[in-house]
């Protein structure tokens, strides 16, 4: 609990979109897992960098193959670090070709290794103690490290007596059996202490992501895990009542109960049917609620972004990516695009029209509502103290 710390870089201040990816970054790294799907890195699959057009990486990660391979198909920039990149490039096995592993691992080109590239390379690549093995390899160091600046040439790394060697038979994982993940739905207080790891007694939203990641099976479908992430962003503040970044036990467990609604499939197509304002199939936590409450922003008007002027507030998918950020207009096109500045400083030209949506509040006459959807909102107002079905099973469905 209270995992997946951020890092600041150049000393700047962080955008919240920065500091979240910091977090996922941090908390895979803990782990030794692919910060996509959460799993090992060190498994039988293999691994993969994210490299320019001259197959230079571009950044420090590592990924699983098949997940970097489908974040590629969606945009072509990390997810972590924003790097921009042209292709994905396969680790190769060291066993078939040291020289050319190393020339993949070593990012810089070089032809020399500091500890955060060992570091990184040992966990993506073999099944080691990466806790015990982050505590020694300072004082490792010095050993392969004579001259002490802070590199470790080729040879020292890949000789038969060389770091790698040494750690390979020193620090090799004990195959110790992984408890199951317990059912949420059965048992929630069994649920959050198994990752609740520090026994803090708290959560942070990227704790619980990967958690219901693990618990919904999702690692082989980079689409459905970057629609979990979304659900989780959008209904946290359902579960973190005081606004702290993390949620206790009680808090879990409140934000479970309070998101309970007895509604039937049907009626879940209904509402998002009516109210898919991106075409994806979802539909916002918070753009539930406020239909629920009281209608406001629900008539006749999609959402999307059509009435969009230069200045006005927007969310826009950056560069194809599934998720919307938040920015605002910097100037109509005449084919129908937009020019978008980023809350994060980010900027696109061309956007598509599609790939835009309004973040203007407006609010609807009662009577604007139609009577179908005005029975619904009373069915889901009279319901909410009935404690039915999940709404997180209700998204799903």
């Amino acid at each position: 609990g209270g995992g997946g710390g951020s890092s600041s870089f150049g000393g700047g201040a962080l955008s919240a979109e920065a500091m979240d990816r910091n977090a996922y970054d941090a908390l895979a790294s803990d782990h030794a897992e692919c910060a996509i799907c959460f799993e090992p890195l060190c498994n039988p699959a293999p691994v993969a960098v994210f490299t320019d057009r001259q197959t230079r990486r571009v950044c420090h990660h590592f990924f699983h193959l098949e997940c970097a391979q489908q974040t590629a198909q969606l945009s072509n920039d990390c997810p972590l670090c924003r790097a921009q990149f042209a292709g994905v490039l396969a680790v190769p096995n060291i066993q078939d070709d040291e020289q050319a592993w190393f020339q993949v691992c070593d990012k810089d080109g070089d032809g020399s290794l500091n500890p955060r590239e060992v570091l990184e390379i040992i966990k993506a690549c073999f099944p080691v103690d990466a806790d015990k093995l982050e505590t020694d390899l300072p004082k490792l160091w010095k050993r392969w490290d004579p001259s002490m600046d802070g590199q470790i040439q080729r040879d020292e790394f890949l000789a038969p007596n060389g770091l790698l060697a040494f750690i390979r038979s020193h620090f090799l994982k004990q195959n110790v059996p992984v408890a199951p993940v317990p059912d949420i739905r059965h048992d929630k207080h069994g649920w959050f202490s198994y990752f609740d790891e520090d026994g803090s007694g708290e959560l942070s939203v990227q704790e619980v992501t990967r958690g219901l990641i693990k618990s919904y099976k999702l690692a082989q479908d980079i689409q459905s895990v970057n629609r979990l992430r979304e659900i989780v962003a959008n209904i946290w503040c359902i579960f973190d009542a005081d606004g702290s970044g993390e949620i206790d036990r009680r808090e879990f467990r409140k934000g479970l109960e309070q998101m309970r609604l007895n509604l039937s499939s049907r009626d879940l197509r209904r509402v998002v049917s009516k109210f898919d304002r991106n075409g994806d199939g979802m539909i916002s936590y918070k753009e539930f609620v406020t239909f629920c409450d009281d209608g406001e922003g629900y008539g006749g008007g999609s959402g999307r972004s059509a009435g969009l002027e230069e200045g006005d507030k927007c969310e826009a998918r950056f560069r194809g990516s599934e998720k919307h950020y938040p920015g605002r207009i910097r100037r109509k096109n005449r084919d129908n695009t937009y020019d978008i500045d980023f809350d994060d400083g980010e900027r696109e030209l061309g956007v598509r029209e599609t790939d835009v949506r309004s973040l203007r509040a407006s609010r609807v006459n009662e009577y604007e509502v139609d009577d179908e959807m005005d029975r619904l909102r009373r069915k889901i107002q009279s319901a909410i103290d009935e404690k039915g079905l999940d709404f997180l099973e209700c998204f799903e469905h």
